[in-house]
């Protein structure tokens, strides 16, 4: 508006110089001269204000808004991206629940085994029965001591509640032994224990077994032969 206004000013100024044929030379330049102060003076202003509203704060507004919201509602702001692990037992807590010693130790049922350690980490071998001499398509069983069970899978528990461990297998090479799911485990008399996913269970025997279960028990072979 201020700007309008001495634009105005400037033209009306303009017209008198021209229309003023009967004023002296000098009192016509006085005239333009002053138009042209007011001219720069509105081009000072307009550009003036044009840099004050560049300047403005874009956050301004929203820390007025969050001033004003009540104490439990808050503005959502951007956080910086935080790559996790999207594989393998990395992407979940080993941060167990309650007791886990009971649980730590080395498993076995016949043609498979299953050690936990201290911190709730778990590694679980079984032979699939198909082996790597007759199709070595992986997995497959080798032939050796250390090295015949083709089955794998990793296993994070993190909750003990009672004589039960929760947990979850978080890698496997070969579903039907154990899938990629919850599971978890139950202690049992005798230095035994059961695994069980879904409507699988699998009876184990701790390194003490051999020596705490009665002959009628040891006679049943519950973890095979």
């Amino acid at each position: 508006m201020v700007t309008f206004l001495l634009f105005l000013i400037l033209i009306v100024l303009i017209i008198g110089f021209f229309r003023s044929s009967g004023v002296k030379f000098l009192k016509r330049f006085a005239i333009l001269i002053i138009g042209l102060f007011l001219l720069l003076l509105a081009v000072a202003w307009f550009y003036n204000n044009l840099s004050q509203k560049s300047s403005i704060d874009p956050y301004a507004n929203a820390t007025q808004i969050q001033e004003s919201l009540p104490s439990w509602a808050t503005l959502a702001s951007p956080s910086p991206r935080v790559d996790t692990p999207t594989n393998g037992a990395d992407h979940i807590s080993n941060k167990f629940v309650g007791d886990f010693s009971p649980y730590a130790k080395s498993w076995w049922h016949h043609g498979f085994t299953l050690t936990i350690d201290q911190n709730g980490s778990g590694t679980a071998q079984w032979r699939i029965y198909k082996f790597c001499k007759d199709d070595p398509t992986p997995p497959c069983d080798g032939i050796g001591k250390n090295d015949f069970d083709g089955g794998h899978a990793e296993i994070v528990f993190t909750k003990v509640d009672k004589d039960v461990a929760y947990g979850e297998v978080v890698t496997s090479n070969h579903p039907n032994g154990l899938e990629m799911d919850s599971i978890r485990i139950k202690l049992l008399p005798y230095d035994m224990a059961e695994l069980i996913q879904g409507s699988k269970v699998i009876s184990l025997c701790g390194p003490q077994y051999s020596t705490l279960a009665p002959e009628s028990l040891l006679k049943q072979h519950p973890c095979g032969a």
